[in-house]
């Protein structure tokens, strides 16, 4: 079982990497067009 999750870590590790820039990707493209409605 520890050999198993070790091997799933780097994926876990990834997926989350993944997940969060998505994250940050909206986050940013939001406050752009808020900054050119406001303009």
């Amino acid at each position: 079982m520890y050999r198993s999750n070790k091997r799933f870590k780097p994926t876990a590790n990834a997926w989350h990497f993944w997940f969060a820039g998505k994250i940050v990707f909206k986050a940013q493209c939001g406050s752009r067009c808020i900054a050119l409605a406001a303009a």
